[in-house]
């Protein structure tokens, strides 16, 4: 039950626009046989297997996110001034083409994807954030992963829900909707949304409620 719980929160918390750094090994062994649905559609992750390299590049170039990373080269060994806690760091790929990696390890495989999805960013590490070595590093890793965080998404979800008084616009002069109600009736129209940078102004979702009185 509590991993059912678990598991309902992240995701009401995604779908309700949100975003989320997550790092960690062992999270693609776990997740993919504890939270298969999870894994695959919020994290848009596939599980391959551990791997036995310590050293993670970022991609040098490509349309956004690849490159956010460029430049980049971590070392996540067990000799250097970070966690050193990484022994199995997990190798993924991206699920579908809501992400794309943007790291890989120097045997192959991909240690970073990063989701722009239709409800939710996220940054996903298949190895500990807090296994790098070196303060710079981790300080640089981090500015990067926040840009890319906090830049704005043009992905929204819009619902727009209509009391039964509107009746269908059959004006072709009309220009503000597709739904008109006479002005002697009482009306409401709903506007849910999820998202940011929606109509170029910041914003993380809500409703708002339009009524003719």
């Amino acid at each position: 039950m509590k991993k059912v719980i678990f598991s309902r929160l992240l995701r009401d918390y995604l779908d309700s626009g949100r975003k989320m750094f997550v790092s960690g090994q062992g999270i693609g062994s776990l997740s993919y046989y504890n939270y298969p649905e999870f894994y695959s559609k919020y994290l848009h992750a596939s599980f391959f297997n551990d791997v036995g390299s310590w050293l993670v590049q970022g991609i040098s170039s490509g349309n956004w996110p690849l490159g956010i990373y460029d430049g980049v080269n971590l070392d996540i060994s067990l000799s250097g001034d970070g966690a050193n806690n990484q022994s199995w760091p997990d190798v993924v790929a991206p699920a579908n083409s809501q992400a794309v990696s943007v790291a890989n390890y120097s045997t192959g495989g991909s240690g970073a994807l990063a989701v722009d999805g239709p409800l939710h960013r996220l940054m996903y590490f298949s190895f500990g954030f807090e296994g790098i070595n070196g303060a710079n590093e981790r300080s640089n890793v981090m500015d990067r992963t926040m840009k890319f965080l906090n830049s704005p998404t043009e992905n929204t979800s819009l619902t727009i829900k209509y009391s039964s008084d509107w009746n269908t616009v059959s004006d072709s002069k009309a220009t503000d909707g597709r739904y008109q109600v006479s002005s002697t009736i009482k009306a409401m129209a709903e506007y849910q949304f999820t998202g940011d940078n929606i109509n170029s102004s910041s914003a993380s979702g809500g409703s708002f409620h339009y009524s003719c009185q």
